[in-house]
This record gives structure tokens, sequence and C-alpha cells, in this order.
């Protein structure tokens, strides 16, 4: 893989391999800059090299030279609460953290009590070490030598890290080197947080074929518009998205003058759903084809499946597809004896595509993975699956409770675990529900413990914010695991075997919540407009003028089908409504001002902590864009 890309970088050496806002990087830059970072980098084969970086070339720069020093890398997502980086950093055993110059004031409040030695500043001509780095980088990485790990949601209360090998990450950028054929050079748009197995299959498939990768900077990543914009702009014609962020970019796609030359759009991360708009923006795309990817963390993509032709003769809900020349499926009951072709079993996944194990974690390893007689690694996926006439998998769900929310795993018990420890919660049970844009949510049901204030209510009573539980949990989990809704019963409904009922429990009521603000009806006009669109967004029955989009259960998602309709005012006729306007007026208040034209006055902010670092738009300065151009 490394080799792959060094034979690349070889060949084209001049050829543009890394762009970014202000910046690029050829590939014979890219090599170099990596292959100097690699000298820094020496050190045990699997001791952990921590990223924390912006989404700039020094980014590409420190996967590779990371790679290229034959140690494994662990991205650190800033938008992560302290308490969980503190405990990948601990868990995974880094001594390195790669920062630059914005993410090195995140990164010292997480390396207090950790074992971090070293923190090397990538924008700086001369990293701060606490030792001396000399030697040279490994002549050879081979196939077991560890290549990245990805935390992910455990049920057992900890994110577990996935300790992916270089072989099985090799035998994927050799088949996407195959199904491209002809096509290498391509213009390959870095969408996937680097947390994200994707985001090695975005980068690798791109740079090992001589293409040239367009780095999705983390404000525009929230923002379908300028999404749309850059990859016309850039001429990107290949794109991988997951299913909630392909049917956000497939509505404004619709609606956008400029089309980008996409050829192929390519989904993973949860179950792929051919919508309207995503039939309909596919037809707006000549000779453009979406494709669907399924594989876990734990194996990364192991089937596919490509949807060509005439968009509106796609099913709905397109099946998982075939293996990969390198993997090996059974579809087995719960005896684990296989079934007949069209019955539905557990998928089972082998060949050369299985992860490690969890790193540190024997216990977890032995549940899901296992060795058969023949040496073969197996690893359980948990997901239930049926065998279609002609070999393609379809998905039927999942056989634990394990859920993806807007494209990430996540393993309710450990939400559960965290929303426990709280002192006014006595019991608590986590449960999906699709939130008015059709995508699925958490919902969090607890019974509050005696003498709290939420005790004893007559009637289930839905809370919206839930201020301290709320609190409580962001200081812990990451924003996608924090459930959008309350609701406060003074039982669990138990099954007859006495296990929580979650069918039983009611649904979150459409009642305004009480959020601790001034219920001030909207005026006539502007407000009132507004205020009828957020109703229909939020599925509420009434809303305040001052109430926040975000506290009342609003998210990335949701503010994006708001947008849309918004756009639709009167108010807005000939006018452009950037989607940034509605992070910054959270308020029907403050945003009827803004389209009126008057002066908003201040504007209320979201509750501490409640907007993650991942919804809070980016403003770029001149500094940065400076740094860009100098990577």
């Amino acid at each position: 893989m490394t080799e792959a890309f060094i034979r690349q970088a070889t060949r084209t050496p001049q050829a543009v391999a890394v762009v970014a806002e202000g910046g690029r990087l050829t590939y014979d830059e890219l090599l170099d800059a990596a292959r100097d970072l690699a000298t820094r980098l020496e050190g045990p084969r699997r001791a952990p090299v921590a990223i924390c970086l912006e989404r700039t070339p020094l980014l590409v720069v420190a996967i590779l030279g990371t790679l290229l020093a034959g140690r494994p890398y662990v991205p650190l997502d800033v938008a992560y609460p302290d308490q969980r980086l503190r405990h990948m950093l601990a868990d995974s055993g880094a001594t390195v953290v790669l920062c630059d110059r914005t993410t090195a004031t995140t990164v010292p409040a997480l390396t207090e009590a950790g074992t971090i030695e070293r923190l090397l500043r990538l924008d700086e001509d001369h990293p701060h070490t606490t030792a001396a780095v000399t030697g040279t980088a490994p002549a050879s990485i081979g196939d077991e030598d560890l290549a990245y790990i990805l935390y992910t949601s455990g049920s057992t209360g900890h994110p577990k890290g996935v300790a992916m090998p270089h072989g099985p990450l090799a035998r994927l950028v050799d088949w996407h080197t195959v199904q491209d054929g002809p096509r290498q050079g391509r213009v390959t748009a870095q969408f996937a947080p680097v947390s994200f197995d994707v985001s090695f299959q975005e980068i690798f498939s791109t740079l090992c074929a001589g293409g040239t990768l367009v780095l999705v900077p983390e404000d525009v990543r929230r923002d379908p518009d300028r999404v749309l914009d850059l990859l016309a702009e850039h001429r990107v014609d290949r794109l991988f998205l997951p299913a909630a962020a392909l049917h956000q970019i497939a509505q404004r796609g619709l609606r956008a003058t400029a089309r980008p030359p996409l050829r192929d759009i390519v989904c993973a991360g949860e179950q792929l759903q051919v919508t309207e708009a995503v039939a309909g923006w596919l037809r707006s795309l000549p000779g453009s084809r979406l494709h669907n990817h399924y594989g876990p963390t734990e194996t990364h993509v192991v089937t596919a499946h490509v949807l060509d032709g005439d968009p509106q003769t796609w099913p709905a809900l397109p099946p998982i597809g075939t293996p990969l020349p390198h993997v090996r499926t059974w579809i087995l009951d719960m005896e684990g004896r296989p079934v007949a072709d069209g019955e539905p079993g557990e998928l089972h996944l082998g060949g050369a595509c299985v992860a490690e194990g969890y790193l540190g974690r024997p216990d977890l390893t032995a549940e899901r993975f296992t060795t058969l007689d023949d040496g073969t690694r197996r690893y359980r996926t948990g997901d239930l699956v049926r065998r279609l006439p002609g070999g393609a998998l379809e998905y039927l769900g999942r056989s634990d409770r394990q859920v993806k929310i807007r494209g990430h795993r996540v393993e309710a018990g450990e939400v559960e675990l965290a929303l426990s420890a709280h002192r006014d919660v006595a019991e608590c049970c986590v449960v999906t529900r699709p939130d008015p844009a059709g995508q699925q949510q958490l919902v969090a049901y607890v019974v509050p413990t005696p003498g709290s204030a939420e005790y004893g209510a007559p009637e289930p009573v839905t809370l919206r914010l839930a201020p301290k539980w709320h609190r409580h949990l962001i200081e812990s989990l990451p924003e996608f695991m924090v459930p959008a809704v309350y609701v406060t019963v003074d039982r669990l409904p138990l099954t007859p075997s006495g296990k929580v009922d979650r069918a039983a429990l009611p649904a979150p009521s459409t009642a305004r919540p009480a959020l601790g603000v001034p219920m001030v009806p909207p005026a006539p006009g502007t407000q009132q407009r507004i205020a009828a669109v957020w109703q229909e967004t939020l599925q509420l029955d009434r809303i305040g003028i001052d109430d926040n989009f975000f506290d009342l259960g609003g998210n990335s998602l949701l503010i994006t089908l708001l947008h849309t309709q918004l756009t639709e005012l009167p108010e807005l006729t000939g006018r452009a409504l950037p989607l940034v306007t509605l992070f910054d007026h959270p308020t029907i208040r403050s945003l009827a001002a803004h389209l009126d034209g008057a002066a908003a006055g201040p504007v209320r902010e979201r509750p501490a902590g409640r907007r993650s670092r991942r919804e809070r738009p980016v403003r770029r300065g001149a500094a940065s864009a400076r740094r860009d151009s100098s990577a």
C-alpha cells in the first residue's frame, strides 16, 4: 500500500496529489514531506501515533508519514469530549501526538495525565519535542504490521479500539485499482472524518492510482450547497458519502445550477435508501453510478453493489452486494449452522479482510473473532442478511442493540451506562426513533430517582433539553451519542420475562418542551412564517420566538431540512440564505430580524456545551489561509 503510493509518486512526481483550501501538494512534495516526518517518528512498530489536525494537506502528510515509519495512527476528533479523547490516548498507548497551530491548544489538556512524550507541530519548521529524533524509516512494511487503530462505541461503557493491519487494507486498495481500470487519475473528494475508516479508502484508492485528493473543509462539509460548489469547482468525479449526507446533498443538488462531473458516488456507513431526491439527482448527472458498500470497522469494505442505468428502476433499499474477491462470507443461524439461500441468518466474515481484534481487549476479541480449524480468521458481525438469487446479500437489520446514528456506530448500552451514572437517574433505556427528517435519533427514557425534581410526574414528560442529564452526557460522549430527546416515566415497561419492553415505551410528546424560556408567540408576518416552518420541521405544536432551534431537538441534519423550506419564504425571493445564517440566528426572533434587515440585537447562544464543535461554523482567517498555502 505505502509501496504502491511510492511507485505512483515516482511515476508522476509533478502531478497534483492533494488540494485543500488555499494550498496543494504534488506527489513529489507529498512523498518528501511524508518521508521527512517518518524519520522523526522512529520508534517501535506497534507504538501508535495520535493525529489531531485540521483538514489541510498536513493531515495527509501525517497519515503517510506515520505509515512510512511503520507505526499505526490513532485519529483524534476534536469534536469529541476531552474525557473520551483521554481514554483513547491512554488505551492506545500513543506516546506522540501530531498537531498544528489550531489543534495544539486542545492537545495539552488531553496529555496532562497521559503517557505522551512528544507533541509535533507539523506547521512549524522546528517541532516541539522532548527527545532527540534521529534515524530513518523502516525499509519495508509487512501485512501484519498495524496501519491504524479506530475507536468505535462499546457496550461495556468505553470505546474499543479496532486494530487493523496493512494486509486487509492493501487488498482493498488493490480491488479499487482493478475496479477503476482506465479511470485511474481521477479526482476524489476527501469528505469523511479521518476517524471513519472510509477516509482511508478515499485517500489511498486515490493516491495509489495517480489521482487528486480534494480535502473538504470542515465548515463546508456541513453545508450541502457549498459541498456542491466545491465539487463543481474542482471537477470532482468520485465522492464517498454516508446515506444521510447523500440525501441532503441530493436534495440541494436538484436545485443547483452547477452540475459536478460526478461519475461514481459511493455510499457506506449505514443502510442506503434510494429516495426520490437521490434518484432525481443521479438522473441529472449523466453516466453516473451509485455504489452501495458494506463493511464494519472490523473488516472495512467487504461487499459492493453497483446501481447504474435509469435511477427510476433502482430499488428503494438496494442489496449490499456480493463479496469482494479477497473476502469469504458465511450466513449462520443462532447455533452456528449454515442457512439455506434466501433464509435470514447472521453474517460472518473471513479472508484477507479481518482486523487483528480489539486493542488490549482479548475478552472482547474472543467474543467476536474466532479462528477456524484451517487457520482462517472469522468475524461475527451481528448483522442479519440473506442471500438473494444471483449471490447478492440483502441487509435485514441487527441481531443486537447496535444502531447507526448519522453514519456513526452506537451501542445503546454505552449511552445507558453513561446516563445511569447520573445521581438523579434510577433507571434508563435508550432506543432509536425517526426524527422529522426520517433519520434515526436517540431517545432516552428515564425513571428519576426519588427526591429529584422530575420524580413522581403523573404522566410521561418530554424534555428536549433535559439540562442536567444532557450536560452530564456531553462531558463523556460524542455529540452523535447524546440523545436528542429525553422522556421521563415512572417506570420502564417490562415483558413477561422481565426485560424492558421497548415496543411499549411511549412516543415522545409533540408539545413544546419546558426550556426555561418564556413562551412568546410569533408576531404576524415573518415571525409567523418562520414559526410555521419550524413547527413542521421539528413536529412540535407550538414554538416561541426565543426558543433555540437546537434546544428543541434540532441537529445538523434537521437544520438542512429547515434551510430548504425557509428558502421558499417570500422574504427570500431573489436573496441567498447561507446555511451558516441559521447557526448564527438560532431563534425565530433573531432570524426574522435578520431577514427583515433590522438589527437583531444580541443572539441567544446555545447553552454551554450543547453545540458540538463539529456543528460550529469554522471561520478561517488570513493566518489559516497562509498556513494552507505553505503546507
